[in-house]
């Protein structure tokens, strides 16, 4: 399919390359090989609509990669946090660009990786940190608390603070 654009080693470099332009970029979304379209879907470059397009990848390493991608446009981000699979959602999780509300929402993930991945998030509301500094897994309680004691815009430190 993007054979014009060299053999799959050319491809990977191109995907992975930042300063590759972003109509290239959006061919290779297309690509049939699913770490390139991964590749793809990481890189800074990758305009929003070719990650949108990318979320709808039927590989979830692919649906991963859109998700950690510090570009993907918010709506993107909120589709993929329903995602069935698990490690989509803790990168939604992570992201820092992620709605507040979807934080909410996935704050109350019965999955704790995915917990601890909003207790990890820095931009994570105050209100849903110091809830997870109740959570039943007591390694999220701390990272709650460690979150919550490093921002400087939540102030007074309250009975989450040890």
């Amino acid at each position: 399919m993007n054979e014009d654009l060299g053999n799959v080693y050319k491809r990977f470099w191109l995907a992975l390359n930042e300063t590759t332009a972003p109509e290239i970029l959006c061919r290779l979304a297309g690509d049939e090989d699913l770490d390139i379209r991964a590749f793809t879907a990481e890189n800074a470059n990758t305009p929003a609509d070719t990650l949108h397009k990318l979320a709808e990848d039927g590989d979830e390493r692919v649906r991963c990669s859109v998700a950690e991608n510090a570009n993907t446009p918010a709506e993107v981000l909120c589709r993929l946090a329903g995602d069935t699979d698990w490690s989509v959602r803790a990168n939604i999780a992570r992201n820092r660009n992620t709605p507040a509300e979807i934080l909410r929402r996935l704050a109350k993930d019965k999955n704790e990786i995915i917990r601890k991945a909003v207790a990890l998030n820095p931009k994570a509301p105050a209100e849903t940190l110091r809830e997870l500094t109740k959570d039943e897994e007591v390694y999220i309680q701390e990272v709650a608390r460690k979150t919550l004691n490093s921002r400087a815009d939540i102030l007074p430190k309250s009975d989450y603070e040890r």
